[in-house]
């Protein structure tokens, strides 16, 4: 199967992305997680909540080209507990889950990198960038 995007798709997919993280009655938090990704966003989040992180508020501005960059994620100052992060769950300013994502450190290649996957607990817990990137042909 073949699928190529417009421009004008890709940004709309992205914005889709925002408005979902956006929706709700506070701002979107990031749930950073130890263990085994699940199957699927809308099953049961196993493994140990190592921290939460807080999206501002909007989470972004307009997307463009199809890139949707997050504005700033309150860094967890305090994680609340030590483990191996291997992955992480977005969800909106109700609590409910948009997405899940692998997590890796700084340049690993993961679609969420983290300041160090080795959370230590009381420890700090850190994204400097997120972007949520919508391909399309020849991207």
């Amino acid at each position: 199967m073949i699928l190529h995007l417009s421009k004008r798709a890709r940004t709309a997919l992205a914005k889709t992305f925002r408005e979902l993280l956006d929706g709700g009655e506070g701002p979107a938090t990031v749930e950073v997680r130890s263990g085994k990704l699940p199957d699927g966003a809308d099953a049961a989040a196993g493994g140990l909540l190592l921290g939460i992180l807080t999206c501002s508020e909007p989470c972004a501005d307009d997307p463009t080209d199809g890139t949707l960059r997050l504005s700033e994620i309150e860094e967890e100052k305090r994680a609340r507990a030590s483990g191996q992060a291997s992955w992480a769950r977005f969800k909106d300013g109700d609590g409910d889950t948009v997405f899940d994502c692998d997590v890796s450190g700084q340049h690993g290649g993961a679609m969420l990198e983290l300041n160090t996957t080795a959370v230590v607990e009381r420890g700090p817990l850190r994204i400097d960038e997120f972007l949520i990137e919508i391909l399309g042909s020849g991207s």
